[in-house]
């Protein structure tokens, strides 16, 4: 009988252990090989608006405010100092990621294999420091202009964390202000009397770097937005003209979110608006029928 009842604490004993263990695990994951407390370290990749701190969004600012460590350039931490106060912010600026993925540091055509390697070596060295405050069980904040999923860092990150390392909070974009500032809806034009709720989002064209030629993108005649293109007008515009009508409407809007700042200039493929090189960064240009107006387009 007493061989039975130490069995049984026994039992019970191990079971318990095992419970807590489980428990214990349950909020942990993998980062890099070792675990770490999801419930006291983060990595979040934060959308802070396009432009003025007005666009910022609650959830933003709420996710900004379960951050120990906040990653930005010097001007996003002016910004939304309100919001960062107490907290140690490490003034990291923007480098060129779109040139550092190592697939393309290997490549023969690359033409700059030495700057390709030592912006792969920032990248990690960025990532590693990043993972280190995780696993010292701080939860760090990325801040990001615009929205990280339509135009940002995202892409190096992709290369150094796995998808359940990191969390994305939308954030609104200076293509969402364009819109509002076009006062059209985007998905919404007819071409040859006929609707199409088609959009194209495109990035500037580098050489080499895209198989989807404007040729391809143009043959539907749907609506393309062009994000901060620099070389839109020596590049892409006589191929656009190619397979556009020279009547095709054209909008320019530059700096989306700006207040005081924003302004649209409008035209056509035959017509285009052209600006020096200088004043080519930060717009969006928009190629489509839906910026006729509704008794234009039917």
């Amino acid at each position: 009988m007493r061989d039975r009842k130490l069995i049984y604490c026994l039992t019970i004993m191990v079971s318990l252990l095992c419970f807590s263990l489980i428990y214990a695990c349950a909020g942990r994951a993998p980062i890099h090989g070792k675990a770490i407390d999801r419930e006291k370290a983060k990595f979040y990749i934060v959308g802070v608006g396009a432009g003025g701190a007005d666009l910022i969004t609650l959830r933003a600012i709420d996710y900004i405010k379960r951050a120990d460590v906040i990653i930005c350039g010097e001007e996003t931490a002016k910004k939304f100092e309100n919001h960062l106060e107490g907290k140690k912010i490490l003034f990291l600026p923007r480098f060129p990621y779109w040139e550092c993925l190592e697939r393309k540091c290997s490549e023969p055509s690359h033409k700059d294999k030495k700057r390709c390697k030592e912006l792969v070596y920032m990248r990690k060295e960025r990532a590693a420091l990043i993972i280190r405050y995780i696993k010292e069980g701080k939860t760090v904040a990325l801040l990001e202009g615009g929205d990280p999923c339509i135009f940002g860092s995202l892409r190096w990150i992709k290369q150094e964390f796995a998808d359940d390392e990191f969390e994305v909070v939308p954030g609104i974009s200076s293509f969402n202000v364009a819109n509002a500032l076009l006062k059209r809806e985007v998905a919404d034009a007819y071409v040859a009397d006929r609707q199409t709720r088609s959009v194209i989002i495109t990035t500037s064209v580098r050489e080499g770097d895209r198989t989807d030629s404007i040729e391809n993108l143009a043959s539907h005649r749907s609506t393309m937005v062009f994000f901060m293109p620099r070389e839109f007008e020596e590049k892409v515009l006589p191929e656009l003209r190619k397979y556009y009508p020279s009547n095709t409407p054209v909008a320019v809007v530059y700096k989306a979110g700006y207040s005081g700042d924003e302004q649209v200039v409008r035209g056509t493929l035959g017509s285009f608006p052209f600006q020096p090189p200088e004043q080519r960064w930060l717009r969006l240009i928009y190629v489509g029928e839906f910026l006729k107006d509704a008794s234009q387009s039917n």
